[in-house]
């Protein structure tokens, strides 16, 4: 008897010492709820995961300004001597700077400026611009062409590396439709304020070519300055002053710049012993301009967008909401 009723007042002084958290008491009593409430929570943090919008090339805080000077016609210790070494000498006094390295090559130069992370990186580039304008305007700076050598500062965006967003046109169109369809989806993407530029590529501008037949040219005693005279004094505008009526004043123009590119044809070249007419002298065609970007997709010929946004984060953002709108 003495024995239980020891075992009883041991018990009860455990109570008084330790307190018990029910929810704890709970889950131990019912451990399989608890295991699947756990499988559940997984499986839907890794379908989050899946679905979570993700930003393919996130912005890089670089820290770094480059300087770059091109000076024709020197060579590597020329270059080093004359543009290099007064630049590192002036801007070795830049605050924040952590370290300078410079490339000298033939005709070319650039100076690396890495600051600490205590600077933005727009300032550091303000505050190096104002270190090399002044060097410049010093009377030592060489010159090219009778102008001073004018270094460019910059830095490196890498988010106009890569674009957020490619959009791929198809479809059996007329070149000029198709170009016209690129121009209407350029002009509604940029309207996004996150987008910097929209870069089309796959279709080129089309330009005015005139071949000219140098035989011809010769048998009417004309040259290819008479030519080029013709054409810009036949495709321009003029102004032809001002009237003032009913108490206004209005401006008068003579719209003269050509529209079709075969009313160029009718241009007189020269009117010595008879009117020379261009289209007599040489062939006039609306074309593309030489190819420079080639896109295909699947082996077929599109137009490409290409998104280049402003430095942000949201690029999955922005195309979900681009792609949304068109």
């Amino acid at each position: 008897m003495k024995i239980k009723e020891y075992e009883k007042l041991n018990k009860d002084k455990m109570k008084g010492m330790y307190k018990e958290f029910l929810p704890s008491s709970w889950a131990i009593d019912h451990k399989t709820v608890i295991y699947v409430m756990m499988a559940i929570f997984f499986f839907l943090g890794i379908r989050s995961y899946n679905i979570m919008p993700r930003e393919s090339f996130p912005e890089i805080s670089d820290t770094r300004v480059f300087v770059s000077a091109v000076f024709p016609g020197n060579t590597a210790e020329d270059v080093e001597r004359l543009i290099v070494d007064p630049l590192e000498e002036a801007l070795k006094g830049v605050q924040n700077l952590v370290d300078i390295t410079s490339t000298s090559e033939e005709d070319f130069a650039v100076v690396k400026l890495e600051f600490d992370e205590d600077i933005a990186v727009d300032l550091a580039k303000q505050r190096t611009k104002d270190l090399v304008d002044g060097v410049v305007s010093g009377a030592d700076w060489p010159t090219y062409n009778n102008a001073k050598v004018e270094p460019s500062v910059f830095e490196m965006d890498f988010s106009e590396l890569m674009p957020i967003l490619s959009i791929s046109m198809v479809g059996d169109y007329p070149i000029e439709q198709m170009k016209d369809f690129a121009g209407y989806l350029e002009e509604k993407i940029e309207q996004f304020p996150e987008v910097k530029s929209v870069d089309i590529r796959g279709i080129e501008a089309f330009e005015v070519e005139v071949a000219v037949d140098v035989h011809k040219m010769t048998a009417a005693k004309i040259s290819f300055n008479d030519i080029i005279n013709a054409i810009n004094n036949e495709n321009t505008t003029i102004s032809a002053g001002n009237i003032i009526e009913g108490g206004q004043r209005r401006s008068l123009r003579i719209i003269g710049e050509v529209e079709d590119p075969q009313e160029l044809k009718k241009i007189v070249v020269k009117s010595e012993k008879g009117a020379s007419y261009l289209g007599d002298l040489a062939t006039i065609t609306f074309k593309e301009k030489d190819v420079t970007s080639y896109a295909r997709s699947f082996g077929e010929k599109v137009v490409l967008l290409h998104d280049i946004n402003k430095p942000s984060n949201v690029g999955a953002i922005i195309r979900n909401a681009v792609a949304f709108n068109i």
